[in-house]
């Protein structure tokens, strides 16, 4: 059963402000993405990663029917990448209080997802169901 279903598009251009001029994350980053995020984004395109998991947290916090200040705090949300140099190849991982209500609404894991990019924008597909009838 479907418990719930996120979307959200970001543009991904806006994300590089964030970026200093070495390509390190601002304050702003660090606060919003997890330190196993922010050592998984070092391999890849840094504004393209950081776009990406902003639009999944998004897109979650949406599929869980909250918003991102009501119960899943930014952290709880992460998006890490396996594929080098690629961005195809990921997994989402919930912990606190993201992982506390799957396991306590039966939501099963690992969760669903598909995402997409171009030019401009990213786009993050979020799906949860529940083992519950």
């Amino acid at each position: 059963m479907v418990y719930g279903i996120g979307i959200d598009i970001e543009t991904h251009n806006r994300f590089q402000k964030y970026l200093n001029a070495d390509g390190k994350p601002d304050d702003f980053l660090v606060s919003v993405f997890s330190e196993n995020e922010l050592n998984n984004y070092r391999n890849y395109p840094g504004h393209l990663c950081y776009a990406l998991s902003f639009s999944c947290k998004e897109a979650f916090f949406k599929a869980f029917g909250r918003d991102w200040g009501d119960a899943c705090m930014w952290l709880d949300i992460e998006l890490l990448f396996d594929d080098v140099p690629g961005l195809k190849k990921a997994r989402v991982e919930f912990g606190g209080q993201a992982k506390d209500i799957a396991l306590s609404e039966g939501i099963s894991l690992p969760p669903e997802f598909d995402y997409s990019m171009d030019e401009h924008q990213v786009i993050f597909k979020a799906l949860l169901r529940c083992k519950k009838d």
